[in-house]
């Protein structure tokens, strides 16, 4: 722009002093018709160019080829023209960011029960058992046939014992009085009461005092009749009584791990083995099951 200017006050300062030798040069008669022709002469000739180039209004041009080789700005303007700038470049907003994803709380943890050990199980042996004395007569038959049975009952840790037995049936079982005698091997001298229901055989020892007896009446009496009063599972399980009791004959063995008693059926007479799988002179309850003493066929 400053040799833009400098170059047009230039050209102001020529015109300027052109006009002025033009005016104050002394113009003949001769001079106006000879300028007006403009086709002869030498004045002619002088005063074409100049004043033409005077009188022209020393204005800045957008066309000027100077311009252009001068100007910093990539688009011409014309004098006096403020340049319009280009609109600043709108400010972008910037992304928002997902909130962080709250932590879910880590599940409190829950102390496990320690496992139950299961009770042991007392091995069975496997094979025929060796034992130092041998069962006989009825147990001895359910002994060797019932190779089950056997193992689950061990060998005879004492002698088969006959003892005085009073019977009574009941809906759903027996209540079995067997008078141990003193001199019995291993087992003690109180009687017991053995009640036999569904599977299940318990044993009680009753003391036989005062205890009184009636043969006739169908209700518990004597010894029956305090187990009736004092254990409530036992008469829960048998029921009520069906019949009076009776009496009979009855045989006890004990084994390693069970008992064998044998007697007859109230009723049928019918020679029946009970094995209990617990030895009742140490524990007082256990499961049975029955076999027909084959013996007596």
């Amino acid at each position: 722009m400053t040799r833009i200017c400098k170059l047009l006050i230039l050209l102001m300062l020529l015109g300027f002093a052109s006009a002025c030798s033009v005016s104050v040069r002394p113009v003949d008669d001769e001079a106006t018709p000879t300028a007006t022709a403009g086709t002869s002469g030498r004045v002619g000739s002088v005063r074409s160019t100049p004043v033409a180039s005077v009188t022209v209004t020393p204005q800045p041009s957008g066309d000027t080829p100077v311009a252009t080789e001068v100007s910093e700005t990539p688009t011409p303007t014309t004098a006096g023209e403020v340049p319009t700038l280009p609109p600043p470049p709108t400010a972008r907003p910037m992304p928002t960011m997902p909130p962080n994803p709250a932590p879910s709380p880590s599940p409190t943890p829950t102390a496990r029960p320690e496992p139950t050990a299961p009770p042991p199980v007392t091995p069975t042996p496997a094979g025929p058992l060796v034992c130092a004395e041998l069962p006989v007569r009825g147990f001895g038959l359910v002994w060797h046939d019932q190779p089950a049975v056997a193992r689950q009952i061990g060998c005879p840790v004492e002698r088969e014992v006959g003892v005085a037995a009073r019977v009574q049936p009941y809906m759903h079982g027996l209540m079995v009085w067997l008078d141990i005698p003193h001199w019995a091997p291993g087992v003690d001298s109180v009687p017991w009461v053995i009640t036999l229901a569904g599977n299940h055989a318990a044993r009680h020892r009753v003391p036989d005092v005062g205890q009184d007896w009636n043969p006739e009446a169908a209700a518990p009496t004597g010894a029956f009749a305090w187990v009736w009063e004092n254990v409530y599972t036992d008469r829960e399980r048998l029921g009520e009584a069906t019949a009076a009791y009776w009496a009979t004959d009855a045989a006890l063995q004990r084994f390693e791990r069970g008992t064998m008693l044998w007697l007859r059926e109230p009723g049928s007479g019918v020679p029946t083995i009970y094995v209990i799988e617990a030895d009742l002179a140490v524990s007082a309850y256990g499961v049975f099951q029955s076999f027909v003493d084959r013996s007596f066929s």
